[in-house]
């Protein structure tokens, strides 16, 4: 079961019966794919241990018995973990625990790592130490030893829209569904794509013309670009097989051309990518 990962429910639910039997483990290890929901699921649990009945006292630490590292996702520093420990010599003051929570511990450098260590084999006072990641392969595994791994399976479409109407109310349940189709249940693409409203449509044109507005040098929307155009050719490419039972060798030419382009988009000159993926995706859609 670990190895295909659970479902948020299922972890939330083990957590809830250790809280009441006084027997929550140590450090908790939450991984699985990008956009999964672990840094949602982590809060949830802080929630559920410190007893907090909003994410607003979370995410901005006004609970003297929550402490929150890397929101931003930052490096994580050995100066933080000095700070860290420093906090957790404190005594809880509204639980019977007091919680820490690290999104993307992978962000650790070495000196970080070390100096984490510590506090993971000599445990101070009644702490609940929550991390998360979706590079477990990045993580020291005498770090990963001390911890219980949770695996974090793909969100199912009904978590997928509780978590994304929690950070905004406004969209429409049809279109955060698309979404949901779109980016294959990842919320961090899906949150990108509902602010620019692009999703999967039957019309690939219109989806191109919304591509084509984009502006490739802010990074939100260069990570959207990328993503749909190797979308589109991967959907034109199955439709193209399922129709005809063989790919044309000039789509072949082509699709090898816009993964090139979109592997270096870094390197070129981004006005000049974009407007040459962009006529190479026509070309795809209309043959």
């Amino acid at each position: 079961m670990q190895k295909l990962g659970l479902e948020e429910s299922d972890i939330k639910h083990f957590i809830n019966k250790r809280i009441k039997s006084q027997k929550l483990p140590h450090a908790i290890l939450i991984h699985g794919n990008p956009g999964v929901g672990k840094s949602h699921l982590s809060e949830e649990i802080a929630k559920q241990i410190i007893q907090l009945p909003t994410l607003g006292g979370v995410r901005t630490n006004s609970n003297p018995d929550f402490y929150l590292v890397n929101q931003d996702k930052n490096i994580i520093t050995i100066e933080m973990i000095r700070d860290i420990k420093k906090w957790l010599q404190m005594t809880a003051i509204r639980s019977r625990y007091k919680v820490l929570l690290i999104h993307d511990v992978d962000n650790m450098n070495i000196n970080a790592y070390n100096a984490f260590l510590k506090i993971l084999e000599e445990p101070i006072g009644q702490t609940a130490i929550l991390l998360n990641t979706s590079k477990l392969s990045s993580i020291p595994q005498t770090v990963i030893s001390r911890c219980l791994k949770l695996k974090l399976r793909k969100i199912n479409d009904k978590s997928f829209e509780k978590i994304i109407t929690s950070s905004n109310s406004n969209y429409n349940k049809s279109d955060i569904y698309k979404v949901y189709k779109t980016c294959e249940g990842n919320i961090n693409v899906a949150i990108l794509l509902l602010k620019y409203a692009i999703h999967d449509d039957t019309n690939y044109i219109t989806i191109i013309s919304k591509l084509e507005a984009l502006d490739l040098n802010q990074q939100e929307q260069q990570n959207i670009f990328i993503y749909m155009s190797q979308r589109l050719l991967a959907r034109s490419t199955e439709q193209m097989l399922i129709q005809q039972n063989r790919c044309d060798a000039s789509i072949l030419r082509n699709i090898n051309f816009i993964e090139k382009f979109t592997n270096n988009m870094n390197t070129l000159n981004k006005n000049t990518a974009k407007n040459a993926i962009i006529s190479l995706l026509r070309q795809c859609i209309t043959n």
